[in-house]
């Protein structure tokens, strides 16, 4: 019974979130691949053939596959692509929930370490993204080869870790901060099976995943001369500690993103609740615990790993996809470790913080995902008009509200600037055009700095429609021959 009403109600709060983002369609940089996509080879998709192609140095096969077959399948049925990525993302937290209650025996635990992941805001983005399918899957696979490693070491079966290398495979081809799944992978084995690992069996495992990173390594830096997080260069201290701070931020005090009106003032409550009971709580861990537990010392040392890696590379939001397990984790290691016998000031302040990040976290998402989905149905009619005078377009410079530019900076009545740039591409292959436009004439058009300010709102937010209505009345703005 008890598992029954935890089912329905996981299931009555993902729904919404699920109906956000099978409804949030398609926005700029999905489109350019889609099209890129549907033109390239599986050759081209498998071996990067085309990585001269600017916006395709990464060497992520496996993203590229993945959508050579959509692609073909789904067509330009952008809520199929939405629901089958977001599915993996779902499945995702039930690997995490696996992992942590084989790790722990716990089943509290194991449950807050996956809610935590799944309803946490940081997700917002990479779900309603297409093109960022690839963080998506790499948090996947990564996970499914860190279960089957587990599996293998409690019960030292052959079939489980040749399926966690087979999963190690598909994660380093995957997205770019992959080789430091091997780091994760000994930590984990180090962390809780230090005693089943003998000398000879540490040899066998990890000269298996260090051989397929050795060739791994060797077959991209022949393929692709991309740079690799964590490895490729060193940015300067204040970047990287910069970018740090941004994930970090993101994943433990998301409050930027909704800091404007209306919902700054049950945010900023939120935000500086979620620091009293993170404080009182770790504090209180650190004195009951005194740094003995497993889960803690693992996630703290894999997230503390990640985030300068890729704080060296990048400190967009995206980069938060591998963290945010590792945190999940964190998080449920303060439920961990005979926490029955734990005094009530631990109990209260610990559940106090869950229960504050899953109110903050799942409404930030929700939030997020339903702007997102209004972004989408505003996406589409912009590109139902400019596709209306695409005959007027060739040969012109092209300047309009970008579809980036619309997302919450619409949704939260600020001003809307921006370039059009590859507008005219996407809607000519939306359209069912058979290939994007020549790179002669996108490159004829597309370089120019010049930004003209298309709309300006006030304050308030304004209706879904009064976009869609100011573009139609000044598409001359739009055409500037």
């Amino acid at each position: 019974m008890k598992k029954a009403i935890v089912i329905v109600g996981l299931a009555v709060l993902t729904a919404p979130v699920g109906y956000n983002i099978a409804t949030s369609y398609v926005g700029d940089e999905d489109l350019w691949r889609l099209a890129r996509s549907r033109e390239m080879s599986l050759k081209d998709a498998l071996l990067q053939s085309n990585a001269h192609v600017p916006g395709w140095q990464h060497f992520r096969p496996g993203q590229y596959a993945v959508l050579f077959l959509t692609a073909r399948l789904f067509g330009r049925a952008a809520w199929l692509y939405h629901l089958t990525f977001y599915s993996c993302h779902l499945l995702s937290a039930l690997f995490l929930f696996l992992l942590a209650l084989r790790l722990t025996r716990n089943r509290a635990c194991a449950f807050i370490a996956s809610t935590l992941f799944l309803y946490n805001q940081a997700n917002a983005e990479i779900s309603c993204v297409l093109m960022s399918f690839h963080y998506i899957q790499l948090v996947f696979f990564s996970l499914l080869c860190m279960l089957f490693l587990a599996r293998h070491l409690d019960r030292d079966r052959t079939p489980d870790l040749a399926l966690s290398v087979l999963c190690f495979v598909l994660a380093l081809f995957s997205d770019t901060p992959s080789p430091l799944l091997m780091v994760f992978i000994v930590l984990l084995a180090e962390c809780f099976y230090s005693k089943k690992m003998t000398i000879q069996r540490r040899l066998k495992v990890y000269a298996v995943y260090g051989a397929i990173l050795l060739a791994f390594l060797l077959i991209r830096r022949t393929l692709v001369h991309a740079p690799m997080i964590g490895t490729a260069y060193l940015s300067s201290p204040s970047v990287i500690a910069m970018n740090c701070l941004a994930i970090v931020r993101a994943i433990f005090l998301p409050y930027d993103t909704m800091c404007l009106p209306p919902y700054e003032t049950p945010f900023l409550a939120l935000y500086f609740l979620l620091g009293y009971a993170y404080a009182v709580s770790f504090c209180l861990f650190i004195l009951r615990e005194r740094l003995r537990n497993r889960l803690f010392l693992f996630s703290l040392l894999c997230f503390a790993i990640y985030v300068p890696s890729v704080g060296n590379f990048f400190g967009h939001e995206r980069m938060c996809s591998l963290a945010v397990p590792f945190y999940a984790l964190l998080i449920a290691s303060l439920f961990y470790h005979e926490y029955a016998s734990a005094g009530m000031p631990y109990k209260c302040a610990t559940i106090a913080l869950y229960t504050l990040l899953m109110a903050n976290n799942y409404s930030l998402l929700l939030l997020r995902t339903h702007d997102w989905s209004v972004a989408g149905r505003i996406n589409k009619r912009v590109m139902e008009i400019v596709a209306r005078h695409a005959k007027e377009i060739p040969g012109r410079r092209v300047h309009m509200v970008g579809l980036n530019e619309v997302r919450l900076w619409f949704l939260r009545g600020k001003p809307i600037v921006g370039a059009a740039d590859e507008l005219y591409r996407w809607c000519h292959w939306w359209r069912g055009g058979d290939r994007a436009l020549d790179e002669a004439l996108y490159r004829e058009w597309s370089g120019y700095k010049e930004i003209v300010r298309a709309y300006k709102y006030g304050a308030n937010v304004v209706a879904d429609n009064d976009l869609v209505v100011a573009l139609e009345k000044r598409f001359s703005y739009v055409l500037c021959g």
